[in-house]
């Protein structure tokens, strides 16, 4: 719209200029007219585009704000519900050796809040025999593997001895993902006791 309107104003003061006007002075002053008239629309649009860029970075650092309160608000949720669940969640990135137990199965198992567990710790509650099966059914899992899946479901069954020695039977459901190598790098899994 606004073009428009500036075009036609800049036609006729071009027509007027053109086929209107005898004198060189009449024309340099329709000429200056023009030229004011240019200077003035492009400040006017350089201010709103300042102004949009402004309202821009305003807009989206309230929808940031939102969509982190969303995410705190999502998560606090999860916590809740893992928390009154009686099953356990798990996450092992074999690349930052980074392993996290949700807050109930921590304590089920008799880690202190403020302990640090690896997954050693985690795998060491599995006695040895075990262990072994357990680690041959995850290796078994790298097989899975091929050029058009990122990742594979698994079910384990098997016992834990919690520290303080009490005997549960756990199954283990989950993923395993791969890299593009077809490398074992993430494990995410909920647990609960069976028996």
């Amino acid at each position: 719209m606004k073009f428009k309107f500036l075009s036609s104003i800049l036609f006729l003061l071009f027509v007027n200029m053109v086929f209107f006007t005898e004198y060189l002075f009449s024309m340099l002053l329709q000429l200056a007219v023009l030229v004011g008239v240019l200077i003035a629309f492009y400040k006017k649009e350089e201010a709103n585009k300042e102004e949009v860029q402004e309202d821009a970075g305003e807009d989206l650092s309230a929808l940031l704000d939102e969509k982190e309160q969303i995410i705190k608000k999502l998560n606090n949720r999860f916590q809740l519900a893992m928390n009154a669940s009686r099953d356990g969640f798990w996450d092992y990135n074999l690349e930052t050796k980074e392993f996290y137990l949700s807050k109930t199965w921590r304590k089920r198992l008799g880690f202190r809040e403020d302990e640090a567990v690896t997954y050693l710790n985690y795998i060491a509650l599995i006695p040895f025999e075990e262990r072994v099966k357990y680690q041959a059914e995850v290796e078994e899992l790298s097989e899975e593997f091929s050029e058009y899946v990122e990742y594979a479901h698994f079910s384990f069954i098997y016992p834990l001895v919690t520290k303080s020695g009490e005997k549960l039977l756990v199954e283990d459901n989950g993923n395993v993902f791969c890299n593009e190598n077809k490398e074992v790098i993430h494990f995410v899994g909920f647990q609960r006791v069976i028996a």
